[in-house]
């Protein structure tokens, strides 16, 4: 329930020019609401994550128009393992997300045996993606989604240039 209706599931891409890889791929899961008591139950039964409050600026607006100055409260659960726990109990349950969750489970399956640092195959680039075309509606989510490939192809080009292998479709 809480998933599908205030959830957000996903895969963030990282910049990372520190290491022999320039990006990273992370699984994630969010979930915003504005009941700080509700997400004080949730972390606490999780037993992992980390909420975030999170104070309006400016007027924001909501989907029909109408100005929220609301006080937000987000969990954010990252990494693969972590993710993966949550979706093996609520995966059966979801029906919003679900398509979503499939993808991210796919990834995280990929990953699973491979190091943290090691490169990335078409298929993962693929799936990261698909995610965030399924999360992508229209207006501002249709730019993020085409912000999201201009930076994995940023990425991409800066790695050939580092001289380490990287599949360049997707």
């Amino acid at each position: 329930g809480i998933i599908d209706g205030e959830g957000s599931i996903g895969i963030t891409i990282r910049s990372r020019l520190c290491r022999k890889t320039v990006f990273q791929l992370w699984a994630r899961i969010d979930i915003t609401n504005q009941n700080e008591e509700v997400m004080k139950w949730l972390t606490a039964t999780l037993g992992f994550g980390y909420t975030s409050r999170v104070r309006p600026t400016g007027l924001p607006r909501t989907k029909d128009g109408l100005i929220s100055r609301r006080t937000v409260y987000t969990l954010g659960i990252m990494g693969h393992k972590r993710v993966k726990m949550v979706l093996e109990n609520v995966l059966p349950y979801l029906i919003i997300k679900k398509a979503q969750a499939e993808v991210v489970w796919e990834f995280i399956n990929f990953r699973q045996n491979r190091s943290y640092n090691s490169t990335y195959s078409n298929r993962e680039l693929e799936l990261t993606l698909k995610v965030r075309r399924l999360n992508t509606h229209t207006g501002k989510g249709l730019e993020r989604y085409e912000n999201a490939v201009k930076r994995l192809n940023r990425f991409l080009t800066l790695q050939q240039k580092m001289e380490i292998s990287l599949p360049m479709e997707f």
